[in-house]
């Protein structure tokens, strides 16, 4: 399992369901924001929380948040400040793609691959391209999907992980507990769900994590 958040990068290897390998590296989307900020030397700081997100949507080739980061006043600077952002940011693409795969690389081999993280859709395609070249199946996410009516902040795969530890929990306790769930627990649909069963709820008194589980 490999990964990406916003400090670092974490890779676990399992054979038969038991973990053999655990690493971790700085390698996350912070230890991009600090080379673009040092290669810009145009006096951005690395803890401004719209780096990030502007990177992100630069790489979607939206650049109107990276315009914002710039410092001067006539649209000629701003325009400057841009094509220097939009080159430095491919540089340190580059240089980030080519670390940590070479950090992948000597981990050890594997023959199935579960990505995720926010950073991982960052570099999805170098990452599709490197797994693919070595013959490595790659799951996103572990192919959980998030129910949009729970992304309200439009945090997309970052939610994947906590949303499947608290599906997987409630499933745990409903088969300890012998609750049979007859309806979804979330609905797509955005309208409170009614949960009915022929057996005591044993979550009655229990405060939901929201509305509507």
């Amino acid at each position: 399992m490999l990964m990406l958040g916003y400090r670092n990068a974490s890779f676990t290897l399992s054979q038969k369901g038991n973990p053999t390998v655990k690493e971790s590296t700085d390698l996350g989307m912070s230890w991009m924001v600090q080379r673009f900020v040092e290669k810009t030397a145009v006096g951005l700081s690395k803890d401004d929380s719209r780096l990030a997100s502007a990177l992100v949507s630069a790489s979607n080739d939206d650049f109107n948040e990276l315009r914002t980061l710039s410092r001067k006043d006539s649209p000629k600077g701003v325009e400057s400040d841009l094509a220097l952002f939009r080159e430095i940011l491919a540089e340190v693409r580059d240089e980030y793609c080519r670390a940590l795969i070479r950090w992948i690389r000597n981990i050890a081999c594997c023959d199935e691959v579960l990505v995720c993280g926010g950073t991982s859709c960052f570099v999805r395609q170098e990452l599709t391209q490197y797994f693919s070249k070595e013959g490595v199946p790659i799951v996103w996410h572990g192919g959980v999907e998030v129910p949009a009516s729970l992304d309200t902040n439009k945090l997309g795969e970052r939610l994947a992980d906590a949303w499947a530890n608290h599906t997987t929990y409630i499933e745990m306790l409903d088969t300890k507990f012998g609750y049979n769930r007859e309806v979804p627990l979330i609905s797509q649909s955005k309208k409170v769900i009614s949960l009915t069963s022929n057996k005591p709820d044993p979550w009655a008194g229990f405060l939901p994590m929201k509305e509507g589980i």
